[in-house]
């Protein structure tokens, strides 16, 4: 399975994609509380890395120079992401290795005060406060190519702290899909999932399961960002929305902080469509 470069499941500077909103510069945006993870951390009497993560993620916008484009001065997005990190067996060559949403599990790098990760150029950066609390905050300017003539320029900040709630390394919770090129439903472990509340009271959800399923649906995007993507080994081929091109619905019935369950349908302009339910159990 290939994967799709998504850029909004990265906090990477060099990547971290924009949100959509109007002309304004009001960026009102509702914050994932991470207290209730901090607590389960707390309760936690193991030291090793390995097991469930959870990471709220919050990213900051400031945008000028617009040339040729109406999107709003000021966005922000609020991240909930959760992760699992395991140590490889010895006959998987051993080693390291955190859950990626973009798919798969990437090598992780643990040094003197820092953990960095490995995901072609886009790997990750995380500084040790323990052995249960991760945290990074950078900030960076860079300029957004939208077509040969329109562009802006922005100033990104991240701000991230990540907390270690539970020993399990196996699962975040599952993911059920009906693809409409087989019959029947399948079940998926998952192993990274995040939540992103952004401007406007838009919403992007994303997960993925070791090597063979990724799944990205955005309620709203800058063209030609994508708009939804679903990806799986066995099927005719993999779901690519842009352009407004084809149908993408995520409907949540429980949200948080322990559970959050929601259904997805994605559906290409070819007509190749999955659905399913996602179910989180973030807490112990």
């Amino acid at each position: 399975m290939k994967y799709l470069s998504l850029a909004i499941v990265s906090v990477s500077l060099l990547t971290a994609c924009g949100g959509a909103g109007d002309s304004s510069d009001s960026s009102g945006v509702e914050r994932f509380n991470p207290a209730p993870y901090i607590a389960a951390s707390e309760q936690l009497n193991g030291s090793g890395y390995a097991g469930s993560w959870v990471g709220v993620v919050n990213i900051r916008r400031e945008r000028t120079n617009m040339v040729n484009v109406e999107i709003s001065k000021i966005a922000e997005s609020s991240r909930l992401e959760s992760l699992i990190i395991r140590n490889k067996s010895a006959e998987a060559g051993g080693g390291w290795e955190m859950a990626n949403c973009a798919g798969g599990f990437d090598p992780m790098n643990i040094t003197i005060g820092k953990i960095v990760t490995e995901h072609g150029d886009t790997g990750r950066e995380f500084l040790i406060e323990t052995t249960r609390h991760l945290t990074y905050k950078a900030s960076g300017f860079r300029t957004v190519g939208l077509s040969p003539v329109s562009y802006y320029q922005e100033n990104v900040t991240v701000e991230l702290d990540f907390y270690k709630v539970s020993d399990d390394a196996d699962s975040l919770g599952s993911v059920s899909l009906n693809w409409s090129d087989t019959e029947g439903d399948s079940t998926s472990a998952i192993h990274c999932a995040l939540i992103e509340n952004k401007t406007g009271g838009y919403r992007t959800v994303a997960l993925s399961h070791e090597n063979d399923l990724q799944l990205y649906v955005a309620e709203a995007v800058i063209p030609p960002s994508v708009e939804a993507y679903v990806g799986q080994n066995g099927h005719t081929g993999e779901i690519v929305n842009r352009f407004t091109l084809g149908e993408q619905n995520v409907q949540f019935s429980e949200e948080g902080p322990d559970v959050w369950r929601y259904n997805y349908s994605v559906t290409a302009s070819n007509g190749l469509g999955a659905s399913g339910q996602v179910v989180l159990d973030l807490l112990p």
